[in-house]
């Protein structure tokens, strides 16, 4: 992930010590290393996980970036599928 970050942030001027990353900031680089990946089945494999986890996960800083990176695949998923949805209203 520090590699991908570091591509994320070539070209930037921001020094080192003064990158901070909040939970909107995290999105959009999930966001964008997920739309980099060669891994359709993640999605899947995603629902799988959340459904088998325990309660005790759930609650869980492990649970919480899961969860991005599900909003993440589900961004894109919408983003893909929006250009359909327009060109049905034109043509209707």
């Amino acid at each position: 992930m520090i590699a991908e970050l570091e591509i994320f942030y070539k070209g930037t001027s921001y020094p080192k010590e003064k990158l901070f990353i909040d939970s909107d900031t995290l999105q959009g680089i999930l966001i964008y290393m997920v739309s980099r990946l060669s891994y359709p089945q993640i999605w899947t494999e995603l629902i799988f996980i959340e459904e088998y986890l325990p309660d005790g996960v759930m609650m869980s800083n492990r649970a919480f970036y899961m969860i991005m990176v599900k909003a993440s695949c589900e961004y894109l998923i919408n983003l893909q599928a929006r250009p359909l949805v327009e060109e049905n209203k034109n043509v209707q």
